[in-house]
């Protein structure tokens, strides 16, 4: 399996499959063809068995994904390597539709709405300004599967009270449009850098 260099807006680099054999040693993919029934993304969690035609070393026409219980997860229709659409199952059977693999979680408003929160938010501690104090502080948050922001924490800060500002500017975020793992929404680990600085 050779990987691409990773797209941007992607969560992880496509590749091709040049040559794949299955646990009993018979070769299913020669020089970029065959049916393939394996663990393409040996880091998916839990193991996903994947089934599906592969053309030109890439995805092509229908493929399908089992959990261990052997349940459906996926179908999702490709060509030429490319991700058309995808209709994913939950373990209730509720149906999600998709034409992207993963989204990342995104603020309202984007990124400029983010920024126009904190503008509106943060003020700048007493103790920093007097001593001059400027730098960034990391937050870490996650964003849940409805769109609130939780388990908000300092991972590098500068003292001074700019750490606790950030994070109370960061819990009154409005709610986020929750990440998506095939059209599921899914708990995201997120880290932002706020900025103090002095005008």
């Amino acid at each position: 399996e050779f990987f691409l260099p990773m797209q941007e807006g992607s969560t992880w680099g496509n590749s091709t499959l040049s040559d794949y054999w299955d646990l009993k040693g018979d070769q299913i993919v020669t020089s970029g063809k065959g049916y393939c029934e394996c663990f393409l993304n040996i880091l998916s969690n839990p193991k996903i068995v994947e089934k599906g035609k592969i053309i030109d070393g890439v995805r092509d026409s229908i493929w399908v994904g089992y959990r261990n219980d052997g349940t459906k997860y996926y179908e999702e229709i490709y060509s030429q390597g490319q991700l058309q659409n995808g209709f994913s199952f939950d373990k209730s059977d509720v149906k999600y539709s998709y034409d992207k693999v993963a989204e990342v979680a995104t603020p309202q408003g984007g990124m400029q709405g983010l920024g126009d929160h904190l503008m509106r938010t943060l003020t700048y501690p007493k103790v920093a300004r007097k001593k001059g104090i400027q730098g960034k502080v990391f937050i870490e948050f996650v964003v849940d599967k409805r769109g609130e922001v939780t388990d908000t924490k300092v991972i590098k800060g500068i003292g001074y009270e700019c750490d606790e500002e950030a994070v109370r500017a960061i819990k009154l975020c409005p709610r986020w449009n929750p990440g998506k793992q095939r059209g599921q929404p899914v708990k995201v680990r997120m880290v932002l850098p706020i900025s103090f600085k002095l005008g």
